[in-house]
């Protein structure tokens, strides 16, 4: 095949993400539903947003935001190791901070998660770890420089 017929890398992720997005898990249809039009604290969040290689399941941008919703998968080392990876890298290329939620948290709990959201977005970072949620924001419409999030697993 040529290479005017072949796909550039990043045409291709656009493809996979346009899928990704016709095709969400039950978390993130439930997830999109809170954050979709503004409903997040009038906050714009898109879905699968390519960003380099890598495409995080929901980010805004106004206040350089990802949300990766996490299945089981996401509990084996290897998996874990290149989440790291690819989450460093986003952060240090692209400035964006990162809150990990799990499909149970979202499912079970969807309430608790927009408050979970919310908080992180809108308080400093040791007050949000006080309250035992842990923010992945700490530069939120100047607050100094942004910290590594957290998303362990949500109050009951």
């Amino acid at each position: 095949m040529s290479s005017s017929r072949q796909k550039s890398s990043s045409e291709m992720l656009r493809t996979l993400a346009r899928g990704a997005r016709r095709e969400q898990t039950p978390a993130e249809k439930l997830l999109w539903e809170m954050l979709r039009d503004h409903r997040c604290g009038g906050l714009h969040f898109r879905r699968q947003k390519v960003m380099g290689p890598f495409r995080p399941d929901f980010c805004c941008r106004e206040i350089h935001l990802a949300i990766e919703v996490d299945g089981s998968i996401h509990k084996e080392k290897d998996v874990q190791r290149r989440d790291a990876d690819r989450q460093q890298i986003l952060e240090q290329e692209f400035g964006i901070c990162f809150l990990r939620l799990t499909n149970e948290d979202v499912l079970q709990r969807p309430q608790q998660t927009l408050v979970h959201i919310l908080q992180a977005t809108q308080e400093e970072p040791a007050s949000a770890v006080s309250d035992g949620l842990s923010s992945p924001l700490s530069r939120l419409r100047g607050r100094g420089r942004a910290k590594r999030g957290g998303g362990g697993p949500l109050k009951p």
